[in-house]
């Protein structure tokens, strides 16, 4: 079979493109900025937040952390994975942020 020299390039560059695209999917911290929308959302159709902020203000200042257990303890499954996910995100992409430049400068070193 033979393909002219457009057809070909064509052909080569279309498979370049798509390798860069599955990479770019595919990088951790795209991952996590995939994640976090997709669990804030599921959130947000979960919980009412403003109820959940309106009966945390009206407790007790020394039984706040017994609602917040309560509010975790009592919460969906669904929930509670949403909150675990955004949590996890939250808390790693700092640490990748800061962990990632000084890697690769110790590696180019």
């Amino acid at each position: 079979m033979k393909y002219n020299s457009k057809t070909l390039r064509r052909k080569i560059m279309l498979r370049v493109y798509y390798a860069y695209a599955i990479s770019l999917i595919t990088h951790p911290m795209a991952m996590r900025g995939i994640a976090f929308p997709i669990a804030l959302a599921i959130f947000a159709k979960q919980v009412h937040v403003a109820s959940v902020i309106n009966n945390a203000l009206a407790t007790d200042l020394g039984r706040l952390p017994y609602f917040i257990w309560n509010a975790f303890a009592r919460g969906e499954v669904v929930t509670i994975f949403a909150v675990g996910v955004m949590i996890f995100v939250a808390l790693s992409v700092p640490w990748k942020l800061v962990r990632v430049p000084l890697g690769r400068a110790l590696v180019a070193s």
